[in-house]
C-alpha cells in the first residue's frame, strides 16, 4: 500500500465523500483511493439484519427521494440499474391525536396528489381557510420555481456569505407578488408564531410543526416561517428498496468499475502537511499513502483538531469549528420486526392512513415538540415524548421483511450520548421500545408487545460509538440553523470545500450542508470546487444543467 501512488486519498468512505471520489475517478480521471475505518462504504446509507433474522432495518437515513440524487441519476446511467430505486406512499404524512384515535390529518404525497387539492380537502375539514394557505405554499413550491431554486442551492457551490444564493434569490423576487403567502417578517418569526398568523388549525400546525422537530429545529426559535414549506418537502419524499445500503453499494459498484479502490478496517490518524501543502496521510498502523490531493469526509471538529492541527489553521477558524453545536439532535431510531404493521383506528374514516409513509401520533398542541426540545436542552428527558413510525410490509417493498410480516421505523427526540452510562442506556432502550409500543397502540390496537419479533434500539449511545463523525450521537453531525447551513457550512471559511492555509485539501460530509438530509450533495459540490482548481471535466457543464 505505501508504494502505491494516487492522484487523490480520501479520508473515509461515507456516504459524501464516497460520491466526491466517484466523480474524481470517472469524470476527474484520477487514480483514488478511499481508506476508511470500518468493515464497509457507505457511512449513514446503511442497513442491517440486526432486528431479526430476515428483517431490514436502516440505521441512520431512511426518508430519501429520487431527487437526493438527481446528479447521480443523470451522470451515471446504471446507478438505478445497481440498486438505486425507490419506492413511494400513497400518503406521505399523517397524524392521529391521542385524545382523539377515531381522526387523523392525512397529507397526501405528491405522486398520489400532484394538485394538491386531495391534501387541501382534509385541511378543510378543521380549515377551509387553512387549505387555500396549503394550496399557495404548494403553488409556490412546485408551480412557482422554488423547488428549482431549492436544487440549484443544494447542488451548487456556495456563493460568498455577500451574495444571495438561489433561493434566497427566489424569496426576494417571491416576496415582491400581491399573492405572496410569507412576508419578511413571517419568515424572521419562530414556526410556532408564523404558523399561529398564518393557519387556524391547531391540528395542521402541530403536524407540521412536528416534522420539523424531527430536523431538532426548535419550532420556538427565530427564522422559521420558511419552516412552513416542510409539507411540500415531506409531500415528494420516498424510501429506498431494500434499504439504503442499496445506494451506498450502487456508488461502490460504478467507482470500482472505473478503477478507483478502496481500503477498509485502514483508519486514517493524520493529514501530512508540508509547507502548506498536503501531501497524503498517515494511518493509524504508522504507513504513509502520498496524494496530490487529500480529501475529508469527516466533520469539522475531527478534521481541525486532529487531522489537520490546529497549528496549520487560523486561530478564528479552529475557535469557530470548537464553538459548533453537536448536542442538540439526537434520535431514538427504533427499528420493530412485526407481525403486521399498524392498522389505524382512524383507518374507519379514511383507509388511506394505513398507507401513510410517518405517522405522527400526538397530543396535538403545536408547541409540543418546543417544550420537549426546551427540556431536553437543560437536560431533561420529556416525560412522554412523541412517537412517529413510518411501515413497511410485503405491498409496500417485500425486499425488507418476509412475506406476512411487517417492519416499523419509529422515532423519538432524546439526550446526548453522554447524559447517560451504558448501564443507563441499556434499561432506558428497553423502557423506550415499551414506551413506543404503548403509544402506537393508542391510535392501532392490533400493535402491542405481543406484536414484536424483535427491535432494533439504535440511540445516540450506538451511534456515537459506531461513528466518529458523530461522536456526541448526532446523527447530523453538526446542529442545523441559519448559522451553519448553504453559505456558512459548517463555518464560512471551509464552506466551498476548500481548507484555507492547506493547498489541495478539500473537506466535504454531513456538515457541508444546505439542508440537512443523506442527499449527494455535499459530495457533487466538493468534486465541483476540485473541477474548478485542476480543470477537470465538468458533466453539469456538458449536459447544460443549471447545477
Amino acid at each position: 500500500m505505501a508504494d502505491e501512488k494516487f492522484d487523490v486519498v480520501v479520508i473515509g468512505g461515507g456516504s459524501k465523500a464516497l460520491v466526491t471520489a466517484l466523480y474524481l475517478q470517472s469524470y476527474g480521471g484520477m487514480k483514488v483511493c478511499i481508506f476508511e475505518r470500518m468493515h464497509e462504504l457507505g457511512g449513514a446509507w446503511c442497513s442491517i439484519e440486526r432486528l431479526a433474522p430476515g428483517f431490514i432495518g436502516d440505521t441512520h437515513s431512511s426518508t430519501m427521494s429520487d431527487w437526493y440524487f438527481l446528479p447521480l441519476l443523470y451522470d451515471f446511467p446504471k446507478f438505478e440499474e445497481y440498486g438505486a430505486k425507490f419506492f413511494g406512499y400513497k400518503v406521505g404524512l399523517a397524524q392521529v391525536i391521542k385524545s382523539k384515535p377515531e381522526d387523523s390529518l392525512v397529507i397526501y404525497s405528491y405522486f398520489d396528489d400532484p394538485s394538491g387539492e386531495k391534501t387541501a380537502k382534509e385541511i378543510a375539514r378543521y380549515s377551509e381557510r387553512d387549505a387555500e394557505t396549503f394550496l399557495k405554499f404548494d403553488d409556490a413550491h412546485f408551480r412557482l420555481g422554488r423547488r428549482e431554486a431549492l436544487l440549484e442551492t443544494i447542488f451548487s457551490i456556495a456563493p460568498p456569505p455577500e451574495e444571495p444564493d438561489p433561493m434566497e434569490r427566489w424569496y426576494k423576487d417571491y416576496l415582491k407578488r400581491p399573492d405572496a403567502v410569507l412576508d419578511p417578517q413571517l419568515i424572521l418569526m419562530s414556526m410556532v408564531d408564523s404558523g399561529r398568523a398564518l393557519f387556524e388549525s391547531s391540528e395542521y400546525r402541530a403536524l407540521m410543526t412536528s416534522v420539523i422537530a424531527r430536523m431538532d429545529i426548535n419550532p420556538m426559535k427565530p427564522l422559521g416561517g420558511t419552516g412552513w414549506f416542510i409539507a411540500q418537502g415531506r409531500r415528494e419524499n420516498n424510501r429506498v428498496v431494500g434499504g439504503t445500503h442499496n445506494i451506498a453499494h450502487a456508488v461502490i459498484r460504478l467507482f470500482v468499475e472505473h478503477g478507483g479502490k478502496f481500503y477498509s478496517r485502514r483508519e486514517v490518524d493524520k493529514i501530512i502537511i508540508e509547507n502548506g501543502t498536503a501531501k497524503g496521510i498517515r494511518l493509524t498502523d504508522g504507513t504513509e499513502v502520498s496524494g496530490r490531493i487529500v480529501v475529508s469526509g469527516q466533520d469539522p471538529y475531527q478534521l481541525a483538531f486532529r487531522f489537520i492541527g490546529k497549528e496549520h489553521l487560523e486561530r478564528k477558524v479552529w475557535m469557530k469549528v470548537g464553538a459548533l453545536d453537536r448536542s442538540e439532535n439526537m434520535i431514538n431510531w427504533y427499528t420493530f420486526a412485526l407481525h403486521e404493521i399498524p392498522r389505524y383506528t382512524a383507518a374507519a374514516r379514511n383507509p388511506d392512513i394505513d398507507t401513510a409513509q410517518w405517522t405522527h401520533i400526538a397530543n396535538g398542541e403545536d408547541d409540543e415538540m418546543a417544550k420537549e426540545a426546551c427540556l431536553r436542552y437543560a437536560g431533561l428527558e420529556p416525560p412522554c415524548p412523541q412517537v412517529r413510525c413510518c411501515p413497511t410490509d410485503s405491498d409496500i417493498d417485500p425486499t425488507r421483511q418476509p412475506p406476512g410480516k411487517g417492519t416499523l421505523l419509529v422515532e423519538t427526540l432524546t439526550l446526548p450520548k453522554t447524559f447517560r452510562s451504558e448501564r443507563e442506556w441499556l434499561k432506558y432502550k428497553m423502557d423506550m421500545a415499551r414506551h413506543m409500543i404503548n403509544e402506537i397502540h393508542i391510535a392501532a390496537p392490533n400493535i402491542r408487545w405481543e406484536s414484536v419479533i424483535g427491535v432494533d434500539s439504535n440511540g445516540p449511545f450506538d451511534i456515537g460509538n459506531r461513528h466518529l463523525n458523530m461522536a456526541t450521537g448526532n446523527q447530523l453531525v453538526v446542529d442545523p440553523n441559519p448559522a451553519t447551513k448553504g453559505k456558512f457550512a459548517p463555518i464560512i471559511e471551509w464552506a466551498r470545500h476548500r481548507i484555507p492555509g492547506v493547498k489541495n485539501l478539500y473537506g466535504t460530509g454531513s456538515a457541508w450542508s444546505s439542508f440537512h438530509s443523506a442527499y449527494c450533495g455535499q459530495g457533487y459540490k466538493c468534486y465541483k470546487a476540485i473541477a474548478e482548481d485542476f480543470n477537470l471535466r465538468k458533466p453539469w457543464e456538458e449536459k447544460n444543467r443549471p447545477w
